[in-house]
């Protein structure tokens, strides 16, 4: 989480370690001295385990919006700030473009753009450029990365062990009129809709996140001796939430819905398709997060 300092936004982060029921003090964890980082990418947060965390940002030094990484421990700082990929991007402006994070097999790995560019950087190895884009998503499970990103042509995936990228889903057509001078119109059907972009292209990479995390937990599901053991503990029926799917009940290829450990950050985008205002969305956290 960011917080105003006197000169401006600072990182900020509160921990648990009873599941969510308390929480700490809030913690400042990075500050840029006599400046700011960036002032609206959202940070990113991936858990290991036993108490340590990485945390993802969007830096502002000296004009440049690079994203660098640290890892925590018991709430506490427990390295230094580390740049994410080898350039740089020069801009006195928020990109509004917080990228994804992921840790896999204990290794920091971080997607995210750079000026027009999608780049995937991993622990160990050099920045691979992914293609032209914004609103980059990471995901991961035991096959490997998944990134997902939109373009100006539609959503756009780099799949594990593929050489090209691959397209998910097409942008609608549009077309422009002199009765929309400021606003984009599009077509579905036989009508005609004038809404800004975002409100197209968000669901669906909204549902491409949704797709990357369910993938994710049926591989957990599957291959459990690799992940800690409190994870599957079994949960006692009269203290399950009346919204849970404890781990016991849930079959396979089905995702584990609690907020009882690091598991149930996966649950946010299980699929949990609904209709809202005449239009269908993949996920009720997918649709949040679509807003922000």
């Amino acid at each position: 989480m960011t917080a105003s300092g006197p000169k401006g936004k600072r990182l900020w982060g509160a921990f648990s370690s009873d599941a969510g029921a308390t929480w700490s003090k809030n913690v400042m964890l990075y500050e840029v001295a006599g400046g700011t980082i960036c002032e609206c990418c959202h940070p990113s947060l991936a858990a290991a385990g036993h108490g340590e965390f990485v945390v993802m940002w969007r830096n502002a030094l000296e004009g440049s919006r690079d994203m660098y990484t640290m890892r925590l421990r018991d709430g506490r700082v427990a390295s230094g700030a580390e740049k994410q990929g080898v350039g740089t991007w020069k801009l006195e402006a928020c990109p509004m473009d917080g990228g994804g994070l992921v840790l896999r097999n204990q290794k920091i790995a971080s997607a995210w753009r750079r000026e027009k560019d999608v780049y995937l950087a991993e622990t160990g190895k050099p920045e691979i450029k992914l293609g032209t884009g914004q609103d980059v998503a990471l995901g991961a499970n035991n096959q490997g990365l998944y990134v997902v990103w939109s373009t100006a042509d539609g959503i756009m995936a780099h799949l594990p062990n593929a050489t090209q990228p691959s397209k998910l889903a097409a942008r609608a057509r549009s077309r422009r009129s002199s009765r929309c001078r400021m606003a984009r119109c599009w077509w579905r059907g036989k009508r005609m809709e004038r809404s800004r972009p975002r409100v197209f292209k968000r669901p669906l990479l909204a549902f491409a996140i949704a797709m990357i995390a369910t993938i994710g937990a049926i591989a957990l599901a599957q291959d459990r001796g690799r992940y800690p053991a409190h994870w599957w503990a079994p949960v006692a029926e009269d203290q399950k939430a009346s919204w849970e799917v404890l781990p016991q009940a849930a079959r396979p290829g089905e995702v584990i819905l609690s907020k009882r450990n690091e598991l149930g950050i996966l649950s946010n985008f299980a699929a949990t398709p609904f209709t809202f205002r005449g239009k269908r969305y993949a996920s009720v956290e997918g649709f949040w997060q679509m807003m922000l």
